[in-house]
């Protein structure tokens, strides 16, 4: 690991996409610095944060499922994995099974796009729903 000190504009959204290779694993990052006083999204100017020193936390690091909780939707998964809440299609297109997107059984399995659909979501540029 190494020790950064965060400058003007940066957030751990911005920090985390680029020392773990995505924004939406800020929470992995934040977890790595639980001694940054504060709300967990907040990260002040000047602050020494830890990060992975050859720029990637291991492989394995990267999450390509995950559970629904109590309280979850399409788009406050897409809002804390993709950065937009408006990106919730693609974990519909992702996730076929899902037949009401108004309600998701909690404790569900749900896939994240892969390769070049991921890049879509986290770019903006979002292909329509395929149902």
């Amino acid at each position: 690991m190494q020790r950064v000190q965060v400058q003007r504009g940066e957030s751990w959204w911005k920090l985390a996409k680029r020392y773990l290779g995505s924004g939406a694993q800020w929470p992995e990052l934040r977890r790595l610095n639980a001694e940054v006083n504060g709300p967990p999204e907040l990260l002040k100017l000047g602050t020494i944060v830890l990060v992975p020193e050859n720029g990637k936390m291991r492989e394995g690091s990267t999450k390509r499922s995950i559970t629904v909780k109590k309280g979850d939707s399409l788009w406050s998964l897409a809002r804390e994995y993709f950065g937009r809440g408006s990106a919730w299609p693609c974990l519909a297109n992702a996730n076929p099974q899902i037949l009401n997107y108004t309600y998701m059984r909690i404790g569900a399995p749900l896939q994240l796009p892969a390769g070049e659909a991921l890049e879509s979501c986290r770019s903006g540029k979002i292909h329509k729903l395929q149902k």
